[in-house]
């Protein structure tokens, strides 16, 4: 998917009509691959569906094969009219942020659950692909941390890390992630609108916990 990322590794859509396959309505997108509807998705954080009690999972690939209802695997999205309704650059918030560009060979950091990371493409960011500063490097020790630290809705860890190095001249939009999924957030979270020039290299998988 080529749509903006709301935050590290996910998306949400909204679906204006709906086909056999998908009803009308908001869901989140995990990875760029994996569409589940918003209510659904809620419901199933709150351990409100008996059969599936809220738990966490060891890779993004138990979560695909446990989660109930069945979530929705596209390689890309489907034809019914959709929305992003994001607003551009950040969404509303008391978060300060600040706009700059990046200094040439400067480093950031891709935090992932999945190697390859579907934001990666051809060794470069996608646009609208975020990451953390280099300054955030020291606490990217565990993926269930990495959740914790960014505030993520993924049940399961971020454990992959990628290393970004700007060209140079990159536009950026950097703050604080915010709490949110019940998770505590405070990590730094930076935005590329356009991430043309932003090269990215797996770098390692980190213990889960």
């Amino acid at each position: 998917m080529g749509l903006p990322e709301l935050g590290p590794e996910y998306q949400l859509v909204t679906f204006q009509i709906g086909n056999a396959d998908f009803r009308a309505g908001d869901y989140i997108a995990f990875n760029a691959e994996l569409l589940v509807n918003h209510s659904d998705f809620i419901l199933f954080l709150q351990g409100a569906d008996s059969n599936n009690p809220l738990k966490a999972f060891e890779t993004f690939a138990d979560f695909k094969a446990s989660i109930v209802p069945k979530p929705k695997i596209v390689s890309s999205l489907p034809s019914p009219p959709l929305s992003t309704s994001l607003p551009a650059p950040w969404p509303t918030s008391p978060t300060l942020v600040a706009t700059s560009t990046a200094k040439a060979n400067e480093i950031f950091w891709r935090v992932s659950s999945v190697n390859p990371d579907r934001r990666i493409r051809g060794g470069n960011l996608v646009p609208g692909t975020y990451v953390t500063g280099n300054g955030d490097f020291a606490h990217l020790t565990t993926g269930f941390g990495n959740v914790g630290r960014y505030a993520l809705p993924t049940p399961f860890p971020a454990g992959h890390l990628f290393k970004c190095i700007a060209a140079g001249g990159e536009v950026l939009h950097a703050g604080t992630a915010r709490p949110n999924f019940g998770q505590a957030g405070d990590g730094v979270e930076i935005l590329f609108p356009s991430a043309s020039g932003i090269s990215a290299a797996y770098y390692i998988a980190l213990p889960a916990w």
